[in-house]
């Protein structure tokens, strides 16, 4: 549930884009152990990408911004 907004995403939700994100991506080539570089606010989507890059077999870099602003 979003603190703010009161939005609220099932497991079954979150699975269904990390899927689809995780198709896209084999469709733009990624590959296994390719790097995924991933820098981004915090919201409900964040996830999405990073697990998808996972479930291709890429290696995932989070990165924090300390200029990024909320």
């Amino acid at each position: 549930i979003h603190a703010i907004t009161r939005q609220k995403q099932t497991y079954a939700q979150l699975a269904d884009k990390v899927i689809r994100c995780s198709l896209w991506l084999k469709k733009q080539d990624l590959k296994k152990d390719d790097i995924v570089g991933i820098c981004s606010y915090r919201h409900m989507d964040t996830a999405v990408p990073l697990l998808a890059s996972i479930l291709v077999g890429a290696i995932v870099h989070p990165w924090w911004d300390a200029t990024l602003t909320d």
